[in-house]
């Protein structure tokens, strides 16, 4: 009878060990499944986005083949006798005749503007017009060309021009300072100072813009408080300044700005930053309207 038992006591724990066995296997098969659909999920998702590329590019490349313009390309100057920029336009058509015709039309995206001007023949496809763009606050242009030949008319849209204030040959790049420090000598008066002052100017092509007359301009109410002439930075574009200071008010809004002239003589003033001087301190912190940078054409 005991050694029955015994029998059993031992099938039952051989049988344990395989059904433990076994839920191990499982285990591991389900782990091994799980990693190769997470793998198979994972070259789903490239494979689709690859699809979705080689479509767009496809997509794209037939668009392209569809269009008569193969490119176009532009240049700007400053024009000081109407105080704005001339836009030189050039576009080169993948087709073209005796007859073809090409007229360039502008929409100003910040008020619904819109205008057109007239483009030249120039050979091998190419046509150029050039475009008056003010300088009155800040403007941007989309262009369109429409293509006459053969009876036909056909138009394309060519893209975005810019920012006219980014179009200048001269842009601030970028800049910092310590402070600024208001010290109230009494209940009402006081002074601003901004310290370790530096600017980084960019020209529109790869060198460095050729500039004269620069400095930095602390402002008070709008009138120069302060200015002091720039010394060369760490770079051949960038500028800095020690430390400027003046005597500040309740109430008195200042401007820490950047003042320069590129080789035509035209003048920028760049906003860099600004405050106001308030009951407890330091005030409000100001920001930049539609009017910078201030040009000075003389």
């Amino acid at each position: 009878m005991n050694g029955k038992r015994d029998w059993m006591k031992c099938l039952t724990l051989v049988l344990c060990a395989a059904l433990l066995g076994l839920n191990l296997w499982l285990l591991r098969q389900i782990s091994d499944l799980r990693a190769q659909l997470s793998n198979v999920n994972g070259n789903v998702k490239v494979w689709t986005e690859d699809i979705k590329t080689y479509v767009a590019s496809r997509f794209s490349q037939m668009e392209s083949a569809e269009k008569m313009v193969q490119d176009w390309d532009y240049t700007v100057s400053l024009n000081k006798e109407r105080q704005g920029l001339d836009a030189a336009v050039t576009v080169t058509l993948r087709e073209w005749g005796e007859d073809t015709v090409v007229e360039l039309l502008w929409t100003n995206a910040r008020d619904g503007g819109h205008g057109s001007v007239s483009m030249s023949g120039r050979g091998a496809g190419r046509f150029a017009g050039t475009l008056e763009l003010p300088l009155e606050g800040d403007q941007e242009y989309m262009l369109e060309a429409v293509i006459r030949s053969g009876g036909t008319e056909r138009r394309e849209d060519l893209g975005y021009l810019g920012d006219t204030l980014e179009l200048l040959p001269v842009q601030c790049y970028g800049w910092g300072l310590s402070g600024p420090d208001y010290i109230r000598d009494n209940e009402q008066d006081g002074t601003l100072s901004v310290k370790n002052c530096e600017v980084e100017l960019r020209g529109d092509g790869k060198t460095p813009p050729q500039l004269s007359d620069q400095m930095f301009r602390l402002r008070r109410n709008g009138e120069i408080a302060a200015e002091k002439t720039a010394m060369f930075g760490n770079t051949i574009d960038q500028y800095t300044c020690e430390e400027l200071s003046a005597k500040a008010r309740i109430g008195d809004e200042f401007i820490l700005s950047f003042f320069c002239r590129d080789a035509s003589g035209l003048g920028y003033e760049f906003f860099l930053d600004g405050w106001t001087i308030g009951e407890g301190g330091l005030g409000e912190h100001l920001a930049p309207g539609v009017d910078w940078p201030k040009l000075t054409w003389d």
